[in-house]
């Protein structure tokens, strides 16, 4: 392999290195007596050079080594190198296996910070981590958020570009379009390229480049004359002076972007000044370099030849002088990179050094050795420089962090126009990784040249930011940084830029002209002389002589109650009846209306045994609490439950049956009286709780949910009574987005329920998403109710999308629905983040419906066992319930058989035949809803919602009389209190509850928000594949189960000791025969001929410091493999 385009600036850091190590050498205070030398070798920019140089550094020169030797140590201490960052990956894996350390002065990729990759690797560069996250803050202080990027398609330029674009998304930028090339990618590529960036509606460009391919781009720029480009750059080129003065006044003024920070060495100058071929008659390096830097040749015949072609140059007359030239090897200001190259080698110096001074029988390794400088390896050095931190002469402290990295510093510079042909770099502010978060950056505008050469900043807007008075619209398929602005109707308004919503005026108000403000509604009053005045005075007064005459006309004033009649499906009397509203029921029917008769009741089926262990847990609370000696002693809870059927309206009737008693027809005295019920426990979906919420909450009575998630039920103007001990979906929604972001994810799609749950879940999911931009692909609702078509077109929908990561804010019924239509296209490879509300849905799901929701990942509320609770489950029998019909249905259902004479068990569309019930089926044993292994925490919000109403009551029964908190300091007595009396208490509760949760609500009437969260995962049965167990543990008899390993220890007492024994000792004797009549020669992994081929391009300085004392040694012929 043959290398061309001599690096003058590369020569400069080999330069700086040698002058480091001389500089150290003389040293009398650092590493005394000990001489450091070194080997440097040239990889080209190649990464197969690269790995080959370490090779042969660590090998030595020699490529047969006898067998005695082919197991040693390293040929050096360590590396200094390499300078890009594909280079550096490839040798640091290649190093890293033998524990050589290796530090580079110009690699910045990220990835470099993977200990696990690359244990041996430093730097004195930061990384890019730092860097990706100061572009992204650049383009937010410029106030930009549709911009461009292109990128070196090389590690270097994908990972940064990647945390870039990342970093960007989280503060609400957008990316126009995002382009990759290599320098050595065709021209077509990078003509298409440049087309893009000419038709973009954005001139902002952020360039994550190498120096080499930049000059490529501008290249292509310039030919298609494409000007006005602000391009924010890295600092793999913002710097580098390898443009043409064309190029880089006319496509380069304004760019912006971080440096690190340039700094003069003491003495390097007058080192650099003194090279020259007289000194170096004997290096090629020497030779081509000045022969590079004054276009002349050394060479006897003035010829120049090069792979392509022979050329004649003027001969050097070696007067040539170094003084007075300002160029890439001595730059009017020394930029970071020799000043990086310097901190590494005296890093290397410092950590001999420290291995130096180790006191014997007090060091760091076993048995508290010390490493001996004569004979240490790699890895020893390797522990000090993880330690090393000294004061460079520059005063900076040198040290790296535990991924291998330094403090991030950067300058931050704006190439500015200095006259018509030339550029100055110049310092408009700095970044300081060791400062406070969110004062790293120190900018000022002020002194900004912009591409447009004037001091007003560029605009890079998708939109134009919405005024007040209109809110934000998104557009189709756009990012959510494009957008239409539409006027806020009347009576609402928004008075802050870029609304996403409009607000309603209150009732008194009204929305101004400009819809930002509200203002009071004009009242204007009515004359009595007015004629519609004393139009509407008579007809009130017909109205009120109407009402009297039929009052006198009727005998006896009967009310009759708005609540269904009839009992409760379980009741239990006391002193205080507890209200229940349970979905015990999942599904119902109705009579097809024939307009002739009356409809019949609605017909309830489904029965759910998961609600019914809800339903037992209300129950199991208020017997604790009737057997407590210290909540409500001498006081008798009793309760009556109704089932709502999961129906709105049912819960709405059940509400009010459990406000008015079960008296259908009530006499005129009585109409207007007490609730029946002090609270209400219940509902479970948030469209019945809303329904019963509104319904109760005009009498004050108190309601609380163990299920309701809806955030709309935290609006106490709408639902006054209202608390749950379930969190409010305002903070599920939250998390949702937290996941979306923490996956990396930015372009997903939705699916929702069409209910209260669904829609206000996922319009606070997607505002928040939108925040940390996140971008939806599709959003679909659908309710399980719909046709088939609808449901068959958004799983088309999801089957034909870009994006696989679905969010489904659902509910369980409607989930089922969707997996048996997702089941039926057989559509594979979603990846679901699911909500409380179906994630642990597990009756509705059978084996393969699960399946289709593998890898599901989601919040779930936190289950909690309840002491006592799984006994109460167990009891349950028909033959202590005889007369409840919720047991024997349960009972039918669990068992899949029938309590009724006949073996008939019947529904509303047929009469089947089942077995009968025995009555000798047992619930030990069984493992499902009502007994689940573990419980869920649908039963725990239960029992917290019943000792609530409990706790509120006992407050309330500590009154002190006269210093109580109601009229006239007067307190509630306990025979004869109101609903909104215990409601005051119920805002106050705070207590312990019995697994040692704090229990007590907001203002909102809301709960603390926890939640577990989960990963559907494939169980033994349903596994398409075995894992491996880690290597110290091996799988139990059962396979579903990784244990730790049994040490078994082998008895030299025993037969197989001996045998073992003897056939090694017969091993050993063949393996000493072989060596004695057939010796061995290894080969190593790099051949000497190769490396001094090597001419020097785009230079990586891949170095080895070794010492005098130890070359003759270092000569032998020393390799490891690995």
């Amino acid at each position: 392999m043959y290398c061309e385009s001599f690096d003058i600036s590369s020569f400069r850091l080999m330069q700086t290195m040698i002058f480091a190590i001389e500089e150290i050498n003389r040293s009398k205070n650092l590493l005394p007596n000990i001489t450091l030398g070194y080997e440097i070798y040239d990889d080209c920019s190649t990464s197969a050079i690269a790995s080959k140089a370490a090779l042969v550094l660590v090998n030595g020169e020699e490529e047969l080594i006898e067998y005695p030797d082919c197991k040693g140590s390293s040929n050096v201490a360590a590396i200094i190198g390499c300078d890009i960052s594909t280079s550096s990956i490839t040798a640091a894996r290649t190093v890293g296996a033998f524990g050589i350390p290796m530090i580079s002065y110009f690699s910045t990729c990220s990835c470099l910070s993977d200990k696990q990759e690359y244990p041996t690797f430093f730097r004195t560069i930061p990384s890019d981590k730092h860097q990706s996250k100061l572009l992204a803050e650049l383009v937010k202080t410029f106030g930009w958020n549709w911009i461009g990027t292109v990128r070196s398609n090389t590690d270097y330029g994908n990972f940064g570009m990647r945390t870039f674009v990342k970093e960007a998304q989280k503060i609400g930028i957008c990316i126009a379009y995002s382009e990759s090339f290599h320098r050595t990618d065709s021209a077509k590529k990078i003509h298409k390229i440049v087309q893009v960036m000419k038709e973009a509606t954005t001139k902002v460009v952020v360039g994550f480049l190498h120096g080499t391919d930049m000059r490529v781009l501008i290249k292509e720029i310039l030919r298609q004359n494409v000007t006005g480009i602000q391009w924010i750059g890295s600092e793999g080129w913002i710097t580098e002076d390898i443009f043409s003065p064309e190029e880089r006044v006319g496509f380069l003024t304004g760019a912006i972007g971080p440096a690190t920070r340039r700094t003069e060495v003491a003495g390097l100058r007058d080192h650099l000044l003194k090279i020259h071929p007289s000194r170096f008659p004997e290096s090629v390096f020497v030779k081509t370099f000045w022969e590079t830097l004054f276009s002349c040749s050394l060479t006897k015949g003035n010829e120049t030849e090069t792979r392509s072609s022979t050329f004649q140059v003027r001969s050097c007359t070696g007067n040539e002088h170094l003084n007075g030239l300002e160029n890439a090897y001595l730059p009017a200001i020394m930029d970071g990179s020799s000043y990086h190259v310097y901190k590494a080698v005296y890093a290397v110096a410092h950590a001999l050094d420290d291995m130096l001074s180790c006191e014997e029988g007090n060091g760091p390794f076993m048995n508290n050795a010390c490493a001996h400088i004569s004979r240490f390896q790699p890895g020893q050095l390797l522990h000090y420089l993880q330690l090393v931190n000294f004061t460079a002469k520059t005063g900076e402290v040198v040290y790296f962090d535990e991924n291998g990295d330094p403090v991030p510093t950067y300058d931050i510079v704006n190439l500015q126009m200095r006259t018509e042909s030339s550029l100055e770099i110049v310092n408009i502010g700095y970044y300081e990784g060791s400062a406070p978060e969110g004062e790293e950056l120190v900018l000022n505008t002020d002194d900004i040249m912009w591409s447009s050469t004037d001091k007003q900043i560029p605009r890079a807007l998708c939109s134009e930011p919405c005024s007040p008075g209109t809110r934000k619209v998104s557009r189709k398929g756009q990012p959510i940084c494009c957008f239409d602005c539409a006027e806020c109707g009347d009576g609402e308004i928004s008075n802050t830029t870029d609304s996403i919503d409009c607000v309603k005026c209150p009732l008194e108000y009204w929305s101004n002209q400009q819809k930002d403000r509200c203002v009071p509604k004009k009242i204007e009053f009515l004359s009595f002389q007015e004629v519609l005045a004393y139009v509407l005075v008579a007809l009130a007064l017909v109205g009120v002589c109407l009402a009297l005459g039929t009052a006198a006309e009727s005998p006896g004033m009967v009310c009759k109650s708005r609540g269904k009649g009839g009992l409760p499906n379980l009741s239990e009397d006391g002193d205080i009846i507890v209200g229940g509203i349970f979905a015990a029921h999942l599904d119902v029917i109705h009579d097809i209306p024939s307009f002739a008769v009356s409809p019949s009741d609605t017909y309830c089926e489904s029965f759910d045994i998961a609600s019914f262990r809800l339903i037992q847990t209300m129950i199991f609370a208020i017997e604790e609490i009737n057997q407590s000696k210290t909540l409500l002693p001498n006081i008798t809870l009793g309760y009556a439950i109704y089932d709502d059927c999961s129906i709105s309206a049912i819960a709405s009737e059940a509400a009010l049956a459990l406000v008015n008693g079960g008296q259908e027809l009530i006499e005129y005295p009585d109409c207007k009286g007490s609730s029946n019920v002090a609270a209400i426990i219940g509902c479970d979906s948030s469209t019945s709780s809303i329904a019963a919420a509104r319904t109760v909450g005009t009498f004050g009575i108190p309601m609380i949910s163990y299920f309701a998630t809806c955030s709309c039920l935290s609006d106490k103007q709408e639902y006054p009574t209202f608390f749950r001990t379930i969190p409010s979906d305002k903070y599920q929604s939250k998390l949702l987005a937290e996941l979306v972001k923490t996956f990396g994810w930015n372009w997903i799609g939705t699916v929702r329920s069409n209910t209260d749950y669904g829609n206000f879940g996922m319009r606070t999911f997607i505002e928040e998403a939108q925040k940390i931009g996140v971008c939806i692909a599709y959003s679909e609702s659908f309710y399980r109710t719909d046709p088939a078509e609808k449901i068959s077109k958004i799983v088309q929908v999801m089957k034909e999308a870009t994006t696989k990561v679905v969010v489904g804010f659902l509910q369980k019924r409607d989930m089922r629905v969707l997996i048996e239509e997702i089941l039926r296209q057989n559509v594979t490879g979603i990846q679901w983040i699911g909500t409380e509300g179906w994630l642990t849905g597990d009756t509705l799901f059978t084996e393969e419906r699960a399946r289709a929701r593998v890898g599901a990942i989601g919040p779930t509320t936190r289950r909690t066992e309840i002491v006592g609770l799984r006994d109460h489950l167990l009891k349950i029998h028909p033959t202590r319930f005889p007369d409840s019909t919720f047991v024997k249905e349960f009972w039918e259902n669990l068992f899949s058989c029938s309590l009724t004479t006949g073996d008939t068990t019947d529904t509303r569309s047929s009469a089947f035949q089942v077995r009968p019930c025995t009555g000798n089926e047992h619930l030990d044993g069984l493992e499902n809803t009502y007994l689940p292994a573990i419980m869920d925490g649908s039963s725990y919000h239960v029992y917290k919602a019943v000792y609530a109403v409990a706790h509120a009551l006992d407050d309330m029964l500590s009154c002190e009389e006269n210093n109580g908190p109601f009229m006239n300091s007067t307190c509630a007595q306990i025979s004869s209190f109101e609903p909104w009396q215990l409601l005051h208490y119920l805002h106050s509760v705070n207590f312990t509850a019995s697994t040692g949760e704090l229990v007590y609500f907001d203002e909102n009437g809301d709960p603390v928000p926890k939640y577990d969260l989960i990963n559907l995962q494939m169980n033994a049965e349903d596994s398409s594949d075995c894992i491996k167990c880690p290597l110290e543990y091996w799988s139990n008899q059962q396979k579903d189960r990784c244990v730790p390993k049994m040490i078994e220890f082998l008895s030299f007492q025993e037969v197989l000791g001996y045998v073992l024994v003897a056939l090694a000792s017969v091993g050993a004797c063949l393996a000493l025969a072989t060596v004695a009549f057939h010796p061995v020669i290894c080969s190593l992994r790099e051949s000497n001929d190769f490396v001094f081929d090597i001419r020097i391009y785009g230079f990586c300085t891949y170095a080895g410091i070794t010492w005098n004392d130890l070359q003759a040694s270092s000569k032998r012929l020393l390799a490891k493999f690995a």
